[in-house]
């Protein structure tokens, strides 16, 4: 019987303030409700410096115990943070989300996964990696080794969802920290909604969490009159801290795959690439909204 994965997915891209700051923290402790066993967050600097912070321990006591205190002292422009419920590998400090993967000498990027990738043989010998415990590590391997290799990250990223398509179920964070860029993409397995604030955009598993969140702080933050996105599965997304998000391209999926969504499949056939704005399912919330029961 398989395990239903329950990992949570957040993060931020923008200009780095007192209220993203405050609002990553109660994302991380919120987000626990998908996941316990472990907490991490990578940060992208101003400057161009990387952090990298994880811990066997749940959402709460990650934040209780200071681990993001790096969000108040360092001016930032992405963040990615991941709340796990463990399925493949150990519960320690090194399995947790993110993982950080070498693209070039001082050019580490880092990726975070909700979901799991089943029946992975042959994954490694094909992209010529070495498999880590953790299978969602393996994968990010493996956009990295195509990078190395002289592939773009949009490209890397193609290949290796191609493969994981047939019986894999995710929703993926990669940070490319020397462009900038947070990629973003899932399947219809997992869920992933991106939220636009005016001060900057925050990515969130789901779109409960993130109103219990924003409650939380709705005496500083006031109400959300923003919008929220739930993106569309197999499109990779691209945002930058300058507050560009744009779907890039449908990425392709092997045939077995195609039973999980028959009528979308042709309609992506049918169709252009729409633009961000009308391929994300717009849904604004009501000033009316019950933040704890969501």
């Amino acid at each position: 019987m398989e395990v239903k994965a329950m990992c949570g997915l957040f993060g931020f891209c923008g200009e780095s303030s007192c209220k993203s700051s405050l609002l990553l923290q109660v994302l991380a402790i919120v987000g626990q409700t998908r996941g316990k066993h472990s907490t991490g967050i990578a940060v992208l600097t101003k400057n161009g410096n990387s952090l990298l912070i994880k811990k066997a321990i749940c959402g709460f006591e990650f934040v209780a115990g200071g681990y993001m205190e790096v969000l108040f002292k360092n001016r930032y422009c992405i963040v990615i943070g991941h709340n796990r419920f463990a399925t493949s590998g150990r519960i320690t400090d090194r399995n947790a989300h993110p993982f950080r993967v070498k693209v070039a000498n001082r050019h580490y990027n880092y990726g975070a996964h909700n979901g799991v990738i089943n029946r992975m043989h042959g994954f490694d010998s094909h992209f010529r990696i070495t498999p880590a415990e953790v299978d969602s590590e393996t994968v990010f391997r493996a956009i990295a080794a195509l990078q190395r290799r002289g592939q773009s990250a949009e490209e890397a990223i193609r290949k290796v969802t191609y493969w994981i398509s047939a019986t894999g179920k995710f929703a993926f964070l990669y940070l490319e920290t020397r462009q900038r860029i947070l990629y973003l993409w899932r399947n219809e397995e997992r869920p992933l909604w991106v939220f636009e604030t005016d001060f900057g955009h925050f990515i969130c598993s789901t779109r409960e969490i993130f109103a219990k969140s924003w409650g939380i702080l709705r005496g500083y933050l006031g109400n959300f009159n923003g919008k929220a996105y739930k993106i569309r599965p197999y499109v990779l997304y691209q945002m930058s801290p300058e507050g560009t998000v744009a779907a890039l391209f449908r990425l392709k999926r092997k045939a077995s795959a195609l039973r999980i969504d028959r009528h979308l499949e042709r309609k992506l056939k049918q169709a252009t690439l729409p633009h961000w704005s009308e391929v994300i399912e717009d849904d604004r919330f009501e000033r009316g909204w019950d933040y704890e029961t969501g």
